[in-house]
């Protein structure tokens, strides 16, 4: 082999290491908590995956509930939103920079998802971002799209069923309020879920 080829060789291995170390990313766990629902206390677990994939950069929000008997369950494929015919449709989640923002709460002694997501990937029942029910009529470079979901759970399917979505933008006063401090994301959203719609699903 030449000094020239040895020259390649050696730029094709060092690229191919970092290649493979940037594809390696990164887990943080972002939230634990405790939450009491439904006369049991479940352990709530939110893990953040960033991946650097070629040029582009991932990110995820994996999402774990355990109940009191210590069974782990991954919530990303276990939400189910309503149609218009009254079926519920599997959804995924949470990948990209605003589904990973999706989350868990416990409310009222439910435990209730936050999901972000578009409302066509979503369902065919009519929903909007807040205070925006024109949003799909606007031209493309003008919409918004991101819906804010909220589904409750069901411990005998161990599923969420999303069913509401927040219409409306609320009381700015209290949102700046709330806007602030490590947990504005969960103080909004329980402001928020308060404030919630049904899905309109009779307009078809």
């Amino acid at each position: 082999m030449n000094a020239m080829s040895k020259n390649i060789w050696s730029a094709f291995i060092l690229l191919l290491i970092g290649l493979l170390g940037c594809a390696q990313g990164s887990d943080r766990v972002l939230v634990e908590r405790i939450y009491p629902a439904y006369g049991e206390t479940w352990h709530y677990t939110a893990i953040e995956r960033y991946r650097i994939r070629g040029h582009s950069e991932h990110i995820e929000r994996l999402l774990y509930l355990a109940d009191e008997r210590g069974q782990k369950l991954s919530m990303n494929e276990r939400i189910f939103v309503l149609q218009s015919d009254g079926s519920y449709k599997r959804v995924e989640c949470c990948e990209g920079i605003y589904t990973a923002e999706s989350q868990i709460l416990a409310l009222d002694g439910k435990l209730i998802l936050a999901l972000i997501k578009k409302r066509r990937d979503a369902t065919d029942c009519v929903a909007y971002p807040a205070g925006m029910p024109q949003d799909e009529q606007l031209a493309p470079e003008h919409r918004i799209n991101w819906v804010l979901f909220f589904g409750e759970y069901d411990p005998e399917e161990r599923a969420f069923y999303v069913r509401d979505f927040r219409a409306r933008l609320g009381d700015s006063a209290r949102t700046s309020q709330l806007d602030r401090g490590t947990d504005w994301s969960e103080k909004l959203n329980t402001y928020y879920y308060s404030i919630r719609d049904p899905l309109i699903c009779d307009a078809h």
